[in-house]
């Protein structure tokens, strides 16, 4: 549904995916987020809100990022 593109072209809209968030029971695509601009994004987390990707627990979870078509 969405082609991967590299951090640095990442847009505000392009969608932020994460693998591992879940601990050692989850596999696969585990968190997910909307990339606002300036390396921040918004997600569904503890509590709901902006989260800076360039921070350690981001980095070490970050799978892709993905641009929908059309876009």
């Amino acid at each position: 549904m969405c082609r991967n593109i590299p951090v640095a072209q990442a847009e505000p809209g392009d969608v932020v995916f994460f693998e591992g968030t879940m601990g050692d029971g989850g596999d696969g695509i585990t968190h997910g987020g909307i990339y606002v601009g300036n390396g921040m994004m918004i997600h569904c987390g503890s509590p709901i809100g902006e989260a800076n990707l360039n921070e350690a627990y981001w980095k070490s979870h970050l799978h892709s990022l993905g641009q929908l078509h059309g876009q």
